[in-house]
């Protein structure tokens, strides 16, 4: 069989990765110093993950744990946290 592939102008999309308690920590940290908030699609789940997303609570980071995703909303400029 010969296939043809033309080049297109523009390529876009989602890709959607497994969910991985590495990536979980990652992105809780990235989100921790993001300016904005930062949606966590399908987050792994573990006391790992739930204890690094304790951390950034107490570093400052507004958190929302709905159904399935997590909202941060980070602090780029970060502060000591309150006793």
């Amino acid at each position: 069989m010969n296939v043809i592939i033309k080049p297109v102008k523009a390529l876009k999309g989602e890709v959607e990765a497994p969910p991985s308690k590495s990536y979980t920590h990652r992105i809780l940290v990235a989100a921790l110093l993001s300016n904005g908030k930062t949606v966590i699609e399908k987050p792994l789940v573990s006391d790992d993950t739930l204890a690094t997303l304790e951390a950034i609570k107490a570093l400052g980071a507004r958190v929302k744990q709905k159904d399935g995703f997590w909202e941060v909303d980070g602090q780029p400029l970060l502060e000591t946290p309150e006793k």
